[in-house]
């Protein structure tokens, strides 16, 4: 019977030790929008975090309020993104002097074929998007449904907006929802694990060393959570 117990004791501290390991991360909606735009992390980043979140080995982290953010600026992103894409320049007059080299002919040739390239991936693109088949949105949905949904309550505004009043990060002068994600994170996170933050929002971020937390969130998580911050500019710093 003893034996049985120390097993079974065993076994429960290795899975405490297991849980303790795993590693809560949140995504802030900046991070996600950047793949509707010029980003450095590909789409197959998001799809190797969906693949950590469903193996155990990380607790992703998603509020009401990153959803909402992201589906109210999507649209915006696409927009500036395939009006770079239109303006992309693709054909060029060639100064009569150079016409008789033979790379001008080239230069003119590689021109029309990007010319024709540029048209038809336009084209596909409008195509995919009318459809509702846009692999960015798809992965992105994949994400949100995998992640642990953080929900907003009315405290949650309040301490919002008492955070904003005071002065304390992060934040803008003109939104309030980094301070709402910043008030689910510390009420809703578990005491004692640290928090991977992804996010290139500089109200995250420290003003001397880069790659550190503003001092402020710092203390408040260790004070509060008795854990500490790691910040991670994009997906594949993480």
């Amino acid at each position: 019977m003893a034996a049985l117990l120390a097993v079974a004791l065993a076994s429960q501290e290795c899975r405490r030790r297991s849980e303790n390991w795993v590693l809560q991360v949140f995504i802030d909606t900046n991070v996600l929008l950047r793949f509707y735009a010029y980003s450095d992390d590909s789409l197959g980043e998001i799809e190797k975090l969906v693949a950590l979140q469903n193996s155990g080995d990380i607790k992703l982290l998603i509020t009401e309020q990153i959803v909402e953010e992201h589906f109210r600026n999507r649209d915006r992103e696409l927009a500036e993104s395939f009006k770079r894409l239109e303006s992309i320049v693709s054909s060029a007059q060639i100064p009569r002097f150079v016409e008789h080299f033979p790379q001008a002919k080239t230069l003119r040739e590689s021109l029309a074929k990007a010319k024709e390239a540029k048209t038809e991936l336009l084209k596909a693109l409008k195509e995919e998007l009318a459809a509702g088949k846009l692999r960015a949105d798809k992965l992105i949905e994949n994400l949100f449904a995998s992640a642990a949904h953080l929900q907003r309550n009315v405290m949650d505004v309040e301490h919002a907006r008492l955070r904003k009043e005071l002065g304390n990060p992060p934040g803008k002068k003109d939104s309030l929802g980094d301070q709402i994600n910043w008030e689910i994170l510390l009420r809703e996170c578990e005491a004692g694990k640290d928090l991977h933050l992804v996010s290139r929002d500089g109200d995250f971020h420290g003003a001397v060393v880069d790659g550190l937390p503003n001092e402020f969130l710092r203390h408040e998580w260790k004070t509060k959570k008795s854990a500490n911050i790691y910040l991670h500019r994009g997906l594949a710093d993480f």
